[in-house]
């Protein structure tokens, strides 16, 4: 269940502002346990750092630390396909068989991760297409679309990692369809 979102833009697009953001609103909903990590297989392997050789995720990790919160790493070590985990994702929205009897519900406030993977496609080399846009105001580059649902297949293949390895080896076997074309959540998501 999806009941939030906190889209991280500038001026809060580093690691320690958004885990700020986090921490806020964390303290303003009242939760006072862990928090599991799940994300980006890529965010531990320190490919992009600053000159303290600090990542993103690092001071992501740290400021939170500093805040008093106890963190729980799930991130898998590698990601997940993105042709299968796509599927799987729509498997499990439109109630398939092949989820297990899994469902994702989104609250429909949370409007940017439902644009998200609803209009999220393909690109030509079978990832996702983050098609670079600059905000009219300030002038930033960012990649419109695919940030939710990356964290989204994320969290779902690693939370549900033995039916999606069950998912992948009847697919390889050839018990279910190959994916056609673009990528994307092909239902709405069931909102709430």
């Amino acid at each position: 269940r999806q009941w939030h979102e906190l889209p991280c833009r500038s001026p809060n697009a580093s690691g320690t502002r958004a885990a700020r953001v986090l921490n806020n609103y964390l303290c303003a909903i009242k939760y006072d346990n862990t928090i599991m990590l799940y994300g980006d297989a890529t965010a531990n392997n320190k490919t992009t750092v600053d000159e303290n050789n600090k990542s993103f995720f690092d001071k992501f990790k740290d400021e939170l630390k500093h805040s008093g919160w106890v963190l729980q790493d799930h991130i898998g070590k590698t990601n997940p396909r993105v042709g299968l985990s796509g599927d799987f994702l729509n498997d499990i929205f439109e109630g398939k068989e092949t989820a297990d009897g899994w469902k994702i519900i989104v609250n429909k406030n949370c409007a940017e991760s439902i644009e998200d993977y609803t209009m999220v496609k393909l690109d030509k080399n079978g990832g996702i297409d983050k098609k670079i846009v600059r905000d009219k105001e300030t002038g930033v580059a960012y990649q419109q679309l695919g940030h939710f649902t990356d964290t989204l297949r994320y969290i779902v293949c690693e939370v549900l990692s033995e039916t999606f390895e069950h998912f992948g080896n009847r697919k390889k076997r050839g018990f279910l369809g190959i994916g056609q074309g673009n990528f994307r959540i092909r239902r709405e998501p069931r909102m709430q």
